[in-house]
């Protein structure tokens, strides 16, 4: 951008000055250093190089502050020390020059740091779980379990590839959070959806100063968000930082897997069994008490009797088993009832002959190969991703 530029996308109040604007932004703004988890690295943090869906250990020993300059914030120990050199380094530079800092950043100070996905995933199944209990409450031929999970399945054949209900498919949706990562640092508390304050930041005369020193220290600016900035694990400068953790001679991805992630595939199962029978008895606190009809051979007219809803009838773990399989390939849209047949043969003889724990890491395995396909196509449509 030789010439100052004015960004307006988010400010706009039109339909089709906001798409111009924002394609305005998305085209002119490139600098080396930077990473778009908007439109290229999308699942950046969240899948591991087998295109796993993974998410970071919730355990304080792996974490760290910013002691003296941010005490409340943390995040994962070998970017919380990258981070502290990195500004360390800047403030000598500025005393020793006549720098500062870009627009909105100064002192470098975080604000913001990691959230455990936990917190957010919460927050988003009691939003969803308060949604579907609004439509199956108003079905009045929902009595008992067996009935509610009848309504329930055209209802997630219809949400989940918007609103997903599994770890995995929460980890990759637009309702998780970034912070969950580990992995990011926010310098500032601004408004995402305001180009011109992004416009602003990166015109600002020294922001190629906080770009260089961030790319010298491993970090990648975001570019939909230029206060953000994420660990770039794979680049070996962040690696030297993960090496004094004591994690020598393994590759990045390997050194994330082994102590930092965990695959999301093996908790899918209780937390989709957690979602379907909580959103049950949920109605049933509300309703405890449906009409039943019942024949009076006396009259013509229809007579009911109040009667108790029963509580759920647990399904076996085939059952369970079989409906993840279907909720994962509606989470990624992939559904289609050959193939899920031809997937769940292979669950299910994982299931007979090695147990619960097998048939997880095969949905697991089944979930990778269409992300990888869903990644192959992504990058035929953007050569970038």
């Amino acid at each position: 951008m030789a010439e100052k530029t004015t960004f307006l996308g988010g400010t706009t109040g039109n339909l089709r000055n906001e798409f111009a604007e924002r394609l305005k932004y998305k085209n002119l703004v490139d600098f080396d250093g930077m990473i778009d988890t908007l439109y290229e690295d999308y699942f950046y943090g969240f899948i591991n190089r087998n295109f796993e869906v993974s998410y970071i250990v919730d355990d304080p020993e792996i974490f760290s502050n910013f002691p003296g300059y941010a005490d409340d914030v943390k995040c994962l120990s070998f970017v919380s020390s990258a981070f502290s050199n990195l500004r360390t380094d800047y403030l000598q530079n500025i005393r020793n020059s006549n720098r500062g800092f870009p627009k909105f950043l100064d002192g470098l100070l975080p604000v913001l740091g990691y959230e455990p996905v936990s917190s957010f995933y919460g927050q988003y199944l009691t939003w969803i779980a308060s949604s579907f209990s609004v439509l199956i409450r108003d079905n009045f031929l929902v009595n008992d379990y067996n009935c509610y999970l009848s309504a329930l399945d055209p209802l997630l054949e219809r949400s989940l590839k918007n609103f997903p209900i599994t770890r995995s498919g929460f980890l990759l949706s637009k309702y998780n959070n970034v912070r969950s990562s580990g992995l990011v640092i926010e310098l500032a508390r601004l408004e995402y959806d305001e180009d011109t304050i992004k416009g602003e930041i990166l015109q600002s005369s020294d922001f190629q100063c906080y770009l260089d020193f961030t790319k010298a220290y491993g970090f990648l600016v975001d570019k939909n968000a230029p206060w953000r900035l994420y660990a770039d694990y794979g680049n070996p400068l962040m690696n030297t930082y993960m090496d004094k953790k004591g994690l020598t001679n393994l590759q990045s991805d390997y050194k994330m897997d082994s102590v930092y992630r965990l695959k999301s595939c093996e908790d899918d199962l209780y937390d989709l069994q957690d979602f379907v029978l909580k959103l049950y008895n949920d109605i049933r606190g509300e309703l405890p008490f449906y009409k039943r009809p019942i024949r009076n051979p006396k009259s013509q007219d229809r007579a009911y009797e109040t009667v108790f809803r029963p509580e759920a009838d647990m399904l076996t773990k085939e059952q369970w088993i079989s409906l993840l399989l279907r909720v994962r390939m509606l989470e990624l849209d992939v559904f289609d009832a050959a193939e899920f047949r031809r997937n769940s043969e292979k669950v299910m003889q994982n299931l007979k002959l090695y147990g619960v724990h097998r048939a997880l890491l095969a949905i697991g395995d089944i979930s990778t190969n269409y992300i990888k396909r869903i990644y192959a196509t992504r990058k035929e449509d953007n050569p970038n991703t």
